[in-house]
């Protein structure tokens, strides 16, 4: 299974299409080998399902061409996901921190990879010029995190040494999405309150330091962030030279052009790549045509209402489902593991706040429904309730796998 993930981040980071879908459908024979441990689809999971459909299969709304094209990519993703939930069923808390520690090793050597190739070719700031290898500055992020107690125990200086390499890699980075969700992580993890402020105040002295190795790109960035065009002029933006390579004013424009569709397509959008199909046809190929980046804005232009409704009914739950986790795992004092449903979602949304719809979003969006759907069930839970009032059959099956991520051994 690591095999089969670490091939799956190394074809979205190198953008290596082939490999990618080979590797998807391979993973979908994960629901014959673990035929035995496999049970109903959960409801996160379920949403999950329909968000990624969403999302590609109304393409049809557009288009027959585009429509074929993006159901196609959504049966690939399902049977990957699907192979993965079902794996998921039957995986081990061990084989969870495995994966993790797998995953860890390989996002360092991407990292590594990352960073030497922008130095050598001379870009001490801004790593975003190799394929897509910035997605893995987040995805590293994820066992860093979910592994703080598997690191603290092997060097008390350990954990807090790679908090502050890390951070000063996301930040010279210029990489938002990595930063907030830096930030985010950070501020749940297990440090108590006084070691985070006091580690927080060497992480302020990393930030002085990469200021002054920056050439202007990390004070754009994070001074753009906060900087409102919402009362700018509609014929401003037709006067800015090269718009598309100023990303906040042009999202800004498209943004609104996208709440313009929604209002005249209230109930189900433009359907999916909608918004990009009208850009294209009204403004040719120009920096004008793009797509929306941010789901915030694209689930209203283009799923309208009942996407909006979709979207959230599955972020809601699956949001519920992994706080409840980790109330019930101890709070406060959960372990750094039991965690990682909820930065799981973190990272999902720092990923849909910043990007337009690509395959590592769906997959992200599938994987949050895996991850979620695979908690163990409270005793009193409505699930719990619904299994044992379905009949001894479904209630043998409904039970957690001595050992499984479900019995939390």
């Amino acid at each position: 299974m690591f095999a089969a993930l670490a091939l799956l981040v190394l074809s979205l980071c190198y953008k290596i299409a082939a490999l990618g879908v080979v590797v998807m459908l391979a993973l979908g024979l994960a629901i014959w080998t673990c035929r035995e441990s496999f049970r109903r689809f959960d409801g996160v999971f379920v949403l999950a399902l329909a968000y990624i459909a969403d999302a590609t299969v109304t393409s049809f709304m557009v288009s027959f061409p585009a429509g074929v094209a993006r159901t196609v990519q959504f049966g690939i993703i399902v049977v990957a996901l699907v192979g993965l939930y079902a794996y998921a069923q039957s995986a081990r808390r061990a084989d969870a921190e495995f994966l993790l520690k797998g995953m860890g090793a390989l996002c360092a050597l991407v990292t590594a990879h990352l960073v030497i190739w922008h130095v050598l070719h001379h870009h001490l700031v801004t790593w975003k010029y190799l394929s897509d290898t910035k997605l893995v500055l987040s995805l590293a992020l994820m066992p860093l995190f979910g592994l703080e107690d598997w690191i603290k125990a092997k060097g008390r200086h350990l954990f807090p040494a790679l908090l502050v390499v890390a951070f000063a890699i996301v930040l010279l980075s210029g990489e938002r999405k990595a930063l907030i969700l830096f930030c985010a992580l950070f501020a749940l993890c297990r440090f108590s309150l006084g070691a985070k402020l006091g580690l927080a105040a060497m992480i302020g002295a990393v930030a002085s330091l990469a200021l002054l190795l920056d050439d202007g790109h990390i004070h754009r960035e994070l001074t753009s962030a906060s900087h409102d065009y919402s009362h700018t002029p509609t014929r401003y933006f037709f006067t800015v030279q090269s718009i598309y390579d100023q990303s906040d004013i042009v999202r800004e424009f498209v943004n609104r052009n996208a709440w313009t569709l929604f209002v005249h397509h209230p109930a189900f959008g433009v359907g999916a790549t909608g918004y990009w199909a009208w850009a294209a046809a009204t403004y040719g190929p120009t920096g004008f045509a793009m797509n929306v980046h941010g789901e915030v804005h694209r689930i209203p232009a283009e799923g309208g209402v009942f996407g909006i409704a979709l979207v959230a009914g599955f972020f809601g739950l699956a949001l519920w489902r992994a706080v409840r986790h980790l109330v019930n795992s101890g709070g406060f004092a959960a372990a750094s593991l039991d965690r990682m449903p909820l930065y799981g979602i973190i990272l999902l949304l720092s990923y849909c706040y910043a990007e337009a719809v690509d395959t590592a979003m769906l997959l992200l969006i599938g994987g949050v429904g895996v991850v979620v759907g695979a908690l163990p069930v409270p005793a009193g839970s409505l699930r719990a309730r619904g299994a044992r009032i379905t009949g001894s059959g479904s209630a043998v099956r409904a039970q957690a796998v001595p050992g499984s991520l479900r019995a939390r051994s």
